[in-house]
């Protein structure tokens, strides 16, 4: 099953470039900075903007558009032979910055290297130089900031609760068509991918069929009510209308996490595996390859093995082993139903290790 980003860099992006650049070069040679002076130390933040979405009136398509569209923004990235465009969500005001949650394969360039510049376009029309906070591969979230004044931060609403056939809004730089926005359905409110837009790792996801494009990456999908629900991710490639949106909730709390430090922290096992099914159908894990050194290979895991359940609870694939080691946490010991051969019994890892800083960009378990 084929899935592909749904970051763009369209043959436009040269004319979008040329206009970004020839924006922030004058400031810059005049010594304006578009990311504003220094603070003196107390916080510039301005008093907490007005809460949309949260009556209980549904939005029509024009509604969403105008009271939630301004927390929107369009991301250009430049890098050295190209550029690429995205979308982002404004999440937070601190200390006089606005932090932007998008993809992390928004702010990376087709090598995995982040680009050399970033640039934001708000729907005013502001154009602003931002800067990396930081990036989280595993989740493909990224978090950048810009300095400005009159932010409108979005409302984000609790992914758990979030049902099939509800009706939401995509907003984004699709094809870039700045702001642009298409409606469809939650067709499935928590989905597991066997690869995310990289090709690498395995998330869970909302489903929907609201139609995004090249350039979409990291915009916000939001509910009936104005609240933001999901940030887009990737499509499949055989089929137009199934695309998929990191969960609000996941998302919140992998920017919080790079907003206070700048990176996040994971327990890992140390296998890669893929998802599998036994010949009666039954979904299981089979471990391809053990990390050398890693706690999965320190407890015996072998490649080969075929993981069941982690502490007596069954796990049915990737995302669901990744989720049970991530809630037992670093320097936690779980015992790991396995299958070798035709042998059942556990393993007992004594210690979940933090997955090395050096290495975020392998997907391992």
């Amino acid at each position: 099953m084929g899935r592909i980003s749904v970051l763009a860099a369209p043959s436009g992006w040269a004319k979008t470039a040329a206009l970004t650049v020839a924006l922030l070069v004058p400031l810059a040679a005049s010594g304006c900075s578009l990311l504003g002076g220094h603070t003196d130390g107390k916080s510039t933040d301005p008093p907490s903007p007005p809460i949309i979405g949260m009556d209980d009136k549904d939005m029509t398509a024009e509604e969403i558009a105008e009271h939630c569209g301004p927390s929107a923004v369009n991301v250009y990235a430049t890098a050295s032979g190209g550029g690429s465009l995205g979308s982002g969500v404004i999440y937070k005001i601190k200390d006089g910055y606005g932090y932007i949650i998008t993809n992390d394969h928004v702010i990376r360039n087709g090598s995995g290297s982040l680009n050399d510049s970033l640039v934001v376009r708000l729907k005013d029309q502001r154009t602003l130089k931002a800067e990396k906070v930081g990036v989280d591969r595993r989740t493909d979230i990224a978090v950048i900031r810009i300095k400005a004044d009159n932010l409108q931060v979005a409302q984000f609403a609790d992914s758990d609760k979030v049902k099939s056939g509800g009706k939401v809004y995509a907003i984004g730089n699709a094809k870039g068509k700045e702001n642009s926005i298409e409606d469809g359905l939650i067709r499935n409110e928590q989905v597991t991918t066997e690869t995310d837009a990289d090709g690498n790792n395995v998330n869970q996801y909302l489903m929907t069929s609201a139609s995004i494009n090249a350039g979409n990456s990291g915009g916000p999908v939001f509910d009936k009510k104005g609240n933001v629900i999901g940030i887009v991710d990737m499509k499949r490639n055989d089929a137009e209308a199934t695309n998929y949106a990191i969960p609000s909730n996941r998302a919140r709390e992998i920017a919080d996490k790079l907003i206070e430090a700048g990176y996040v922290s994971w327990p890992y096992l140390g296998v890669v595996a893929n998802n599998k099914k036994f010949t009666d159908g039954t979904p299981c894990i089979l471990v391809i390859a053990v990390m050398d050194d890693s706690p999965a290979d320190k407890a015996g895991l072998k490649k080969g093995d075929i993981i069941l359940g982690v502490d007596g609870a069954g796990v049915a694939n990737v995302a669901q082993l990744r989720e049970k080691i991530n809630a037992a946490g670093i320097g936690k010991m779980v015992s790991v139903q396995i299958q070798r051969k035709k042998e059942r019994g556990s393993v007992q890892v004594k210690q979940l290790e933090e997955l090395p800083k050096s290495d975020q960009a392998i997907d391992w378990s």
